[in-house]
C-alpha cells in the first residue's frame, strides 16, 4: 500500500521522501500481511504467518521452500492448530497429529544410547544404534502417527521383521507400536498418544553368530574364532549369546555344539 500523510506523528522511520510535491507530506509504503495476533519472537511477523515463530527471522528466508524458515530448520517443525497436521522435524521423521489445539514446536533429537531394547531385539541400525527423542510443546489430542525412514541395506534380518518401539514417559517397558511398514519407500509407522523415545529394532536370531540366518556348526566355529583367534564379533553381539547369560564366551560355543549334536536345548531356550 502506498500513500502520503500530513500527520505530524505518523509512525514511520526514514520515510521514502520527506516532502510531497513541495508540501509537508510524508510518502509511505507498507505491506499488509493479513495476519494478526501475537508475535512470540518479536521479528515483526505474527505467529500465524511466521515461518519460524519462536526464532526471530525478519527476512523469512526459506531456502528449500518447505514453509519452515531456515533459522529454525534443524530438527524442529512449527506445529500449527488443525486436524491431521503433518510435520517433518528432520529428514526421515514425520509425525501426523489427529488434532492440534495449540500451536507449538515439535523437535527430534537423535542419540546413540538409551534404555536397553526389548528382550530378543537389538536397536537398529546394529552398526550405529539410533534413539529418537521426540517432543512437542504444541497442544494436541487423539492419536499421533510417527513414521521413521530407514536404510534396508543396514538390516541383518528380513526387512519385514523390523519393528517400531515407543517408551512412554515414566515406563520401564518398551511398547511395540508398529501399525504399518512400506517396503518400497522403506518407512515404518507407529501409532501413539504421547511423545518420548522411539527406536527401530530388529529381532536377534539367537545362536546365529555368523549372521547367515541359520544355526549350525559354522556358528560354533565362528564363536571359537572370535573368542580365541581374534575373529570378527557376532553382529549383533548378543546373537552369539546362545545360553542367554548376557556374555559371549566359550560356554556359548559348547552350548551350540550340544544343541546341534546331542539334542541339547535350543539357543536362548533358557531365556523364555
Amino acid at each position: 500500500v502506498t500513500g502520503y500523510t500530513a500527520s505530524a506523528d505518523f509512525p514511520t522511520l526514514n520515510p521514502y521522501q520527506s516532502t510531497f510535491q513541495g508540501g509537508a507530506y510524508d510518502a509511505f509504503v507498507t505491506k499488509l500481511t493479513g495476519c494478526g495476533g501475537s508475535d512470540i519472537d518479536g521479528d515483526g511477523w505474527p505467529d500465524a504467518c511466521d515461518n519460524c515463530p519462536q526464532t526471530s527471522n525478519a527476512d523469512q528466508a526459506d531456502a528449500n521452500a518447505d514453509d519452515v524458515g531456515d533459522a529454525c530448520q534443524s530438527n524442529t517443525a512449527y506445529t500449527q492448530p488443525g486436524s491431521n497436521v503433518e510435520v517433518t522435524p528432520t529428514t526421515g521423521v514425520t509425525l501426523t497429529f489427529d488434532n492440534v489445539v495449540g500451536a507449538g514446536v515439535t523437535e527430534v533429537t537423535e542419540s546413540s544410547s538409551g534404555n536397553f531394547p526389548p528382550t530378543g531385539f537389538v536397536v537398529f541400525p546394529v552398526s550405529s544404534p539410533t534413539y529418537y527423542q521426540i517432543v512437542s510443546n504444541a497442544g494436541f489430542s487423539g492419536l499421533i502417527t510417527v513414521c521413521l525412514g530407514y536404510d534396508p541395506g543396514l538390516l541383518t534380518v528380513p526387512e519385514s521383521s523390523l519393528r517400531l518401539f515407543h517408551l512412554p514417559s515414566g515406563s520401564p517397558t518398551w511398547q511395540d507400536v508398529t501399525v504399518s511398514q512400506d517396503l518400497v519407500a522403506h518407512v515404518i509407522c507407529g501409532s501413539v498418544t504421547s511423545l518420548s523415545p522411539f527406536i527401530m529394532a530388529q529381532p536377534v536370531k539367537c545362536g546365529d553368530a555368523n549372521g547367515d540366518a541359520a544355526v549350525d556348526i559354522s556358528d560354533a566355529v565362528y564363536l571359537i574364532a572370535y573368542i580365541f583367534s581374534g575373529g570378527s564379533a557376532p553382529s549383533p553381539l548378543l546373537a552369539g549369546d546362545s545360553n542367554c547369560d548376557s556374555t559371549v564366551d566359550i560356554s556359548d560355543a559348547v552350548y551350540l555344539i550340544a544343541y546341534i549334536f546331542s539334542g541339547g536345548a535350543a539357543p536362548c531356550a533358557l531365556c523364555k
